[in-house]
């Protein structure tokens, strides 16, 4: 049986990383148009189309030699760096959700040690290391070594990088928003 601690990090990161996948969700349904018909298409993508997908459709905004896009100033570059960062967690959040927690390294028990690479090379003195194993298409199973900061470190990033998404996406439109009340006849 697992901890209570472990199991209730697992959860904050599955909680955390779904409010990443929304606000990634909002801001590719309105930068593709966000009519009333796009949540047919958006509704129920996997983060990693969102994050593709919204990569691409950032990547059709043309930018000017300063790097601004027409639409979405110098938010564009913005917001594809904090996409690509979601590509980062999405790995993490990936090992932690879907991969068999143990208390023990399995590669130890069967005399293969070097399968559990630590997750990093600091951990805080004392903390408890679980293992955790993932088998991967045509790559075989990968171990490692988490502490619960590892963990709660993955959610706290997640939880940080919905905030800077949504308002990232707030202060470009709200920009847009005040280039075209300037251009327009009083």
């Amino acid at each position: 049986m697992l901890p209570n601690i472990l199991l209730t990090a697992i959860g904050r990161v599955a909680a955390s990383t779904s409010m990443l996948e929304s606000a990634l969700r909002h801001v590719v349904a309105d930068l593709a148009g966000g009519d009333d018909a796009g949540w047919i298409i958006f509704e129920g993508q996997s983060v990693d189309w969102l994050i593709q997908n919204g990569i691409a459709v950032l990547g059709q905004h043309q930018e000017d030699e300063d790097g601004n896009s027409w639409r979405l100033g110098r938010f564009g570059r913005v917001l594809r760096d904090l996409f690509r960062a979601a590509e980062g967690l999405k790995n993490d959040r990936n090992l932690i959700i879907h991969g068999e927690w143990r208390t023990t390294c399995l590669g130890a028990s069967i005399n293969e040690p070097e399968f559990c690479r630590p997750r990093s090379s600091s951990s805080a003195g004392g903390d408890q290391v679980f293992h955790v194993l993932r088998s991967r298409y045509r790559k075989g199973f990968e171990e490692q070594a988490w502490t619960i900061a590892n963990i709660e470190a993955v959610a706290s990033a997640a939880e940080a990088l919905a905030r800077n998404v949504r308002s990232t996406y707030r202060e470009a439109v709200d920009a847009r928003h005040a280039r075209w009340a300037a251009t327009e006849e009083p």
